[in-house]
């Protein structure tokens, strides 16, 4: 289980996620932590602790939560109470995300990508390796010395992205974040750094373009140029290549059947050739439909027209240099996102749904899946410290919006894993979107743990006569006893 010391707590990369502890009836909040003089003061707080009570008590919610005082090499640390990770707020550093449904991926020997035609090998190695209280998630194995893989792991662009995601929390909300693509820009830069390649972080070989502006002009063009010429310097007699993450805006013809991706912040674009581009028409249709007609939205519009906010599409590309010094994708991935805070959305009713979410100040995460909906064990969005339809509190709800005319085997998924969670202790609430897209809103969703009792009640009132929400324990389909 993961542990924080002294100087864990007031690490910048924490800052934010810590509200304070309470040990021995001392409180000690980010600025005490962060003050040299008290560091034995700490560790005496910690002694005195562990010697009268057992633990420390977390202050980042209403209800304290217990902190185990854990004694290694003469030094007191703070860890984690056993099965309470998820209770802590998601901004806590001593949060711990059960519900997240991607798994730590460690591989060695090679790194397995998809192109549509058959697999091709990067020329680096990829595994994951320690690293304290990274991304409040689950944290991954430390790797032993000696270890070896006989054989390397697929992993392809799809779950490489949706890591990356999560291990930058980009896939989570907290209602004190701010977030535009330069924030999102430096957690995906961070959460590449915590990956090694050989020996140096993944961020080495992967480009991201920072936001563009017309007086760092000159800067942001040497800085793929940097990258276009790092990649063109042979390796071992086999051609190099790298990754590349960017907003995709439009995408051109070209001669023969293959097609240029214009990414948003770079000047200049990226060939991909028909093989590719035929993966993802198959793959990712939607969202590449939506791409390939945004220059006809861009056209004047008729009168009357009101415009529906669409997903910003991420691309995710596999590069290596051409002769003329341009770049050239073997592999890509696109990726539908919230088009301010990046937060992954398929359609409009997502985009209603996390700006519902984070104008009613929410912790919720959105989970990323390589399996098709039907085969999901795991619900799309999580809830933190919300009540139950009985306006009790619970750490978790699960969020879900079910389209009309959805096909049987999909409902029935849904609801067994209603059903599952149900005997965990999560209710779900469901949103069947009903109407016009331009007049849709987002029903009532679950009132937050900490507000007015009344008015919590009046909302869940609200809910439970709304036609197009569902809040309750299961699927409704058979009986459940709330936890």
């Amino acid at each position: 289980m993961a542990t924080a010391t002294l100087s864990h707590l007031t690490d910048k990369s924490a800052q934010g996620r810590f509200i304070g502890i309470l040990i021995a009836g001392e409180f000690f909040d980010h600025a005490r932590l962060g003050n040299p003089s008290q560091i034995l003061a700490f560790q005496h707080a910690l002694d005195d602790a562990r010697k009268r009570y057992g633990h420390a008590l977390c202050k980042c919610r209403r209800s304290p939560l217990k902190l185990q005082v854990r004694l290694r090499e003469g030094k007191y640390h703070l860890a984690v109470w056993p099965e309470e990770g998820h209770l802590h707020d998601s901004n806590c550093i001593f949060f711990r995300d059960i519900g997240q449904a991607i798994a730590p991926v460690e591989t060695r020997g090679g790194l397995q990508i998809a192109d549509g035609t058959k697999g091709v090998e990067l020329s680096f190695s990829f595994f994951r390796t320690n690293y304290p209280g990274a991304s409040g998630n689950q944290l991954p194995r430390v790797e032993q010395p000696g270890e070896r893989a006989d054989q390397p792991e697929e992993l392809n662009l799809r779950t490489l992205l949706n890591l990356l995601w999560a291990e930058a929390s980009l896939n989570r909300w907290h209602p004190k974040w701010n977030r535009d693509w330069g924030r999102a820009r430096y957690e995906l830069a961070q959460a590449s750094d915590r990956i090694t390649v050989q020996g140096e972080p993944l961020s080495r070989h992967m480009f991201i373009p920072r936001p563009y502006r017309e007086n760092a002009r000159d800067e942001l063009n040497r800085e793929l140029e940097r990258f276009v010429a790092a990649l063109a310097v042979p390796s071992g007699g086999q051609v190099k290549s790298g990754l590349l993450i960017a907003p995709l805006r439009r995408i051109t013809d070209l001669e023969g059947g293959s097609k240029a991706l214009h990414v948003r912040h770079l000047h200049k674009p990226i060939g991909i050739n028909a093989a590719v581009f035929d993966f993802l028409n198959r793959n990712c249709r939607t969202p590449l439909r939506r791409v390939l007609q945004a220059s006809e939205l861009a056209a004047p519009r008729p009168a009357g027209w009101v415009d529906v906010r669409q997903p910003e599409t991420i691309a995710f590309l596999h590069v290596e240099t051409t002769s003329r010094g341009g770049l050239w994708a073997r592999a890509a991935w696109i990726m539908p996102t919230h088009p301010s805070v990046f937060i992954p959305a398929n359609n409009t009713d997502e985009i209603l749904l996390i700006d519902a979410l984070i104008h009613g100040h929410y912790q919720f995460s959105r989970n990323l899946f390589a399996e098709q909906a039907s085969l999901r064990t795991a619900p799309d969005w999580i809830l933190r410290h919300v009540l139950d339809p009985y306006g009790r509190p619970v750490p978790r709800a699960a969020l879900e919006i079910l389209p009309k005319g959805a096909a049987p085997e999909y409902v029935g998924a849904r609801s067994a894993l209603a059903d599952a969670l149900a005997g965990q202790g999560v209710p779900r609430w469901a949103w069947t979107p009903a109407g016009k897209q331009i007049d849709r809103c987002v029903p009532p969703l679950p009132p937050l743990d900490d507000g007015d009792q009344a008015k919590a009640n009046a909302i869940l009132g609200r809910i439970r006569v709304h036609l197009d929400v569902f809040y309750a324990y299961g699927s409704g389909q058979q009986s459940h006893t709330p936890q």
